[in-house]
């Protein structure tokens, strides 16, 4: 990325610009703090520098090398600038980047105010060159440098230099906290004798609002650019409220008037809305007093119940069919539930109506009416209710409509725990619904709002959690009575509930309750690759973090689950481990057993298996030896296997049951002679030769390594003495019992028995010293197995020889 030797109009570079933002900022938090100083030095080199230098030629030629590197910084702030600024978009980008300036501008000690001041003046004229091309205004070097782009990308640019400029404005001492209103100081720098020293125009930034906003109204905008002037508009707005303290009382009183008007026309892009309802508490807060806390409540109060009645007249005319505007109604009902949270903070006492913080607007709660209420209520179903002249007709509710209608209604319960108690049933009935004769956006808004009202009032919904479950598998094919694959379209409220009960777990608001546990596994195969990895991630990542020996303790009752052993004692255990009678969470709608099933219950244990150590790895053979091979020899009803007087008969409790007991005995055996139950594998990492280990064996007391590996030879011999002394009888005597019956499952046994035979030939010569017959049929197998394998290799060679040849 250096400017000498870099070309920004090389599409490879451009995608090395991406791949720097995307993977090299963020190790800005490494705890090795050299590869911490060494992404804030890059970040000087590639973002900052160009940016100062720009600054201090504001009069002067500007180089080709220096126009280069300014554009390549541009370039990778519109690269972060794109992931954080988009709803729903990562926001790891946008932290590592207001970490990054900060961490910068404090390694300049006292010059940190100078070099802030130039960072903050370039980025200012940078955002006054990109509405000057806008506006077709006149022309500077910076202007011309941005003409040379083409429109897509250029696009994107005007963006990240509003973002930039927004997160600059972030590291300053004086600030307005967005949700509250209050003013929050870090003591970093010092935003009044920054703004002091620089060109900022307050009326410009007004201006600019005008202008991006009269844009956005005009119906002739494309929707690609739309959508650049949105998050303009936003970050313009931002801007506005971090220095409204000091822009003239007058123009904010103006600008306050007009961002109300906007409010109540409802044809804002919701997007918009939150960033507007936030400034002007911003801009109420700064145009008050703030020793008069009541008159900025007052304010407030003014315009929100103003806003309010106005959402309400266009929402009774929606239900009473009076009006058809659904884009309208959506408008309104977003504006309502971003109302509703002004002034929120996770402390405040939902039954309590005094207002007792001493913060401007933290607490502030405009309660919405009852018949408000009601009329959000009304949107959330299907269709409208029957008009009283048109009995029979039903007017449905378009699915977006419906979406934004929990959203809102989920808000307002955040702060009314009475309304919870009397609405959560709407969110509930929402997931039990077929996932055919159900939107997945609306079921994964009602997903959403259950699992913020779970953190708020945890009691309350804590007996919808299997409801909540059954969405990890949403649209199985079980819901939709088809035999093959998931709908499409669903798998975003999968990914939601594995992020949505993943947070619940890991901040204890809710316990591995049940078969939890099985559904969260069960999405590790999920059909999508999008959700199988996010599984993946959370799973194998924090979850098993905070609970490491969860795939331990959950292994062997996986086995019985995912086969549907609903009769078998270690089933009905798994199922009510920290539950109750009445809300249980099952798995009788997930169908992973049979043939069909059979590869995914393998990769499910593969993937289980990998995660463990050697020492839980032995533990599982243990337990599979004793809970499955042995129990199976010793208690024969318990698992469905009863021989009575004959015992050349097999009495069943029925064909299902002994299909699904034979399935966990294949399994187990497959798991049993999985390479991924191996134990003592070579611990010397990549690249490590023997010299390296020689070398580290003259050091002073045993290196890691060296430990390890004793460790590992130590557990090797446990594992042996452990397949030897126990498993091996255990097979030996089930092998007698499978005969009797003529099972398949012969095959499945010997292969394992001849895996361990092959491995430790002398001990099990030994063991078996009685039995010549096994011994005979055992050595028969191995030398079957061996000739196959040297087929296999002689093929795979002729197959070489003959393609070298042609």
């Amino acid at each position: 990325l250096r400017p000498q030797k870099y070309d920004p109009d090389d599409n490879i570079n451009l995608s090395l610009e991406s791949a720097w933002a995307n993977s090299v900022l963020p190790l800005v938090f490494d705890v090795e703090s050299s590869c911490s100083s060494k992404v804030i030095e890059s970040f000087s080199l590639v973002v900052i520098d160009p940016l100062v230098n720009g600054s201090r030629s504001e009069f002067g030629e500007i180089s080709s090398i220096h126009k280069r590197s300014y554009i390549t910084a541009w370039r990778i702030l519109s690269c972060i600038s794109q992931e954080a600024c988009v709803p729903g978009g990562g926001k790891g980008g946008s932290k590592a980047l207001r970490f990054l300036i900060k961490k910068y501008f404090d390694s300049k000690g006292s010059l940190r105010n100078d070099f802030f001041t130039l960072t903050l003046e370039e980025t200012y004229r940078a955002s006054t060159a990109t509405i000057s091309k806008i506006c077709d205004k006149e022309k500077n070097w910076r202007k011309e440098v941005f003409e040379n782009i083409n429109s897509e990308e250029s696009n994107s640019f005007f963006v990240g230099i509003w973002f930039f400029l927004e997160c600059l404005l972030d590291c300053t001492g004086q600030c307005i906290s967005t949700s509250t209103g209050s003013k929050q100081s870090d003591n970093f720098l010092d935003l009044e004798e920054t703004l002091k020293s620089t060109s900022i125009n307050y009326d410009f930034l007004i201006t600019t609002w005008d202008t991006l906003y009269n844009i956005l109204e005009d119906a002739h905008t494309e929707r690609s650019r739309a959508n650049t002037f949105v998050l303009m508009t936003r970050s313009c707005l931002r801007v506005i409220s971090k220095i409204s303290t000091h822009i003239p009382q007058e123009a904010l009183m103006q600008l306050a008037t007009s961002l109300k008007k906007i409010l109540l026309f409802f044809k804002t892009d919701p997007t918009l809305i939150t960033t507007v309802i936030s400034t002007l508490c911003h801009l109420a807060a700064s145009i008050g007093n703030v020793s008069k806390r009541i008159n900025v409540r007052e304010t407030c109060n003014g315009w929100i119940n103003e806003i309010l009645d106005e959402s309400e007249s266009v929402l009774e005319s929606y239900v009473n069919g009076e009006s058809s505007d659904s884009s309208k109604v959506k408008c309104a009902l977003y504006t309502i539930g971003e109302l509703a949270m002004v002034g929120f903070s996770n402390e405040e006492d939902s039954k309590s109506n005094a207002i007792t913080c001493s913060n401007t607007i933290l607490g502030l709660h405009v309660r919405p009416s009852s018949k408000l209420i009601f009329l959000v209520q009304s949107t959330l179903p299907h269709t409208l209710p029957k008009r009283l002249l048109e009995e029979d007709q039903f007017n449905p509710i378009p699915s977006f409509v419906r979406s934004y209608a929990f959203l809102t209604l989920g808000k307002m319960c955040l702060r009314d725990e009475i309304l919870t108690k009397s609405s959560i049933k709407f969110f509930a009935q929402e997931l039990q619904i077929r996932c055919d004769k159900s939107c997945p956006s609306v079921r994964s808004n009602a997903l959403l709002v259950l699992g913020d009202l779970c953190i708020r009032y945890t009691n309350l919904v804590d007996r919808f959690l299997p409801i909540m479950a059954s969405c990890l598998q949403y649209g199985h094919p079980a819901d939709l009575k088809a035999p093959d694959k998931y709908s499409e379209g669903n798998e975003i409220v999968r990914r939601h509930a594995i992020l949505l009960l993943s947070r619940l777990i890991l901040k204890d608001y809710i316990k591995w309750r049940g078969l939890l546990f099985h559904r969260f596994i069960a999405a590790l195969v999920d059909d999508d690759d999008s959700v199988a990895k996010l599984a993946m991630i959370t799973l194998t990542g924090p979850l098993l973090s905070k609970q490491p020996n969860i795939f331990y303790n959950n292994f062997v009752e996986a086995t019985f689950v995912l086969n549907g052993c609903k009769s078998h004692p270690i089933y009905v255990a798994a199922t009510s481990v920290n539950s109750f009678s009445d809300n249980p969470i099952e798995f009788d709608d997930l169908k992973f057993y049979g043939t069909k099933g059979k590869e995914k219950r393998r990769e499910i244990y593969r993937i289980l298996l990998s995660r463990m150590s050697d020492e839980e790895k032995i533990g599982i053979t243990a337990r599979l030896a004793k809970e499955v091979l042995s129990a199976l020899i010793e208690s024969s009803v318990e698992n469905s296997i009863d021989y009575g007087k004959s015992p050349s008969k097999l009495s069943l409790l029925g064909n299902k049951n002994r299909n699904r007991v034979e399935q966990v005995l294949s399994d187990t055996f497959h798991i049993l002679s999985s390479p991924e139950l191996c134990i003592g594998k070579s611990t010397t990492k990549y690249g490590e030769d023997e010299d390296d280990t020689e070398s580290s064996s003259q050091k002073v007391g045993p290196s890691a390594a060296q430990i390890s590996a004793v460790k590992g030879k130590l557990l090797s011999k446990i594992s042996r003495k452990h397949l030897i002394e126990i498993v091996v009888p255990i097979l030996s005597n089930l092998k007698l019992m499978l005969e009797k019956i003529c099972s398949p499952l012969l095959k499945d046994l010997m292969k394992y028995f001849v895996q361990i035979y092959q491995q430790f030939r002398g001990e099990v010569v030994e063991v078996l010293v009685s039995d010549v017959t096994l011994l005979k049929e055992l050595e028969y197998d191995s030398r079957n197995v061996e000739k196959k394998l040297n087929s296999e290799i002689n093929t795979d060679k002729n197959s070489d020889a003959f393609n070298g040849v042609t």
